[in-house]
């Protein structure tokens, strides 16, 4: 995997997903850095979705970040399953940290959404 992207998607909720999904599609080299946690952040525990467009009706949480997941990698997003760990600005773009990986990229979108209590 090189180390230079278009863009970093940080967080691995439904927003960062689709953000990564989004941004491949229109040509961008994306990075999604997603966290170690299970894929789809808090609609992991929905257990039905109406009218997200997959084409299916209703799917579950779990299952419509799955798909997500799949849908991506199969459009050319790179996932790293690790938390980003620092950010810093570069003389072009920014540089982002994951455990002992570091990747250059021109923007990033930070998609860290929310925890629950």
């Amino acid at each position: 995997m090189s180390n230079r992207f278009d863009i970093a998607v940080i967080g691995g909720g439904i927003t960062g997903f689709t953000a990564a999904s989004h941004a491949a599609q229109n040509g961008a080299s994306v990075i999604h850095l997603r966290g170690a946690d299970f894929p789809g952040g808090l609609v992991r525990n929905l257990g039905r979705v109406e009218g997200f467009p997959t084409g299916a009706g209703e799917v579950s949480g779990g299952d419509l970040a799955l798909g997500l997941c799949e849908a991506n990698k199969a459009l050319g997003v790179a996932e790293v399953a690790e938390d980003a760990t620092d950010l810093t600005q570069g003389p072009r773009g920014f540089i982002v940290s994951a455990g002992d990986e570091r990747y250059r990229v021109r923007q990033v979108i930070a998609a860290t959404g929310a925890r629950l209590k």
